[in-house]
């Protein structure tokens, strides 16, 4: 008489067992692998669009530069563009929704010493108008600067007269160097 199997033996029911606990480090690495991608791939779109974001506030203040001077704290005329050790200024139009966008302001962008861009507003030309705050743009820069192209910056004598083109430089540690120009 044939005696029939019935059922695995222990060594098949073991090898089973092996082979379904390899299958599933495997998968629990790949899932973890994939977790880290995704965690990497995010921080680099973020960043992204943080330069992005960055990079379009410099070109459409450039874009709305206004050859119109403007008063400071103390009373003094400015020219319509002024430089600084940590930065510049300039008269911007297209401010004040409530005016169709034709309202004159100002926009100023600064280096601090950590290396974090920032931009202030006054949506207003009135030297009595205060300005926005100090809003932080873009970390890790570690050089800004604004050059005129075919051209000089208004003077405390032509205050009003504007270059045919602007150039805003910066230096990112990731990025490397960076150029907004604007033709006007």
């Amino acid at each position: 008489m044939s005696r029939r199997r019935q059922g695995f033996t222990l060594i098949e029911l073991l090898a089973a067992m092996a082979i379904l606990a390899l299958v599933s480090v495997m998968a629990v690495q790949a899932l973890g692998g994939i977790f880290v991608q995704r965690d990497v791939l995010t921080r680099i779109d973020r960043d992204a669009a943080t330069l992005a974001r960055a990079l379009a506030l410099l070109r459409a203040d450039l874009d709305g530069a206004a050859p119109v001077p403007w008063i400071d704290e103390a009373g003094e005329p400015r020219p319509a563009i002024t430089m600084s050790e940590s930065g510049f200024t300039l008269s911007r139009a297209g401010f004040g929704a409530d005016s169709g966008g034709a309202r004159i302001g100002r926009a100023r962008w600064g280096l601090e010493p950590d290396g974090t861009l920032w931009r202030q507003v006054w949506p207003d030309q009135n030297a009595d108008t205060p300005p926005g705050p100090r809003v932080p743009v873009l970390a890790q820069v570690t050089e800004l600067a604004l050059t005129p192209l075919r051209g000089d910056l208004p003077t405390v004598q032509e205050p009003a007269s504007l270059p045919p083109g602007l150039a805003v430089t910066l230096t990112h540690r990731r990025h490397g160097t960076l150029r907004v120009v604007v033709a006007r």
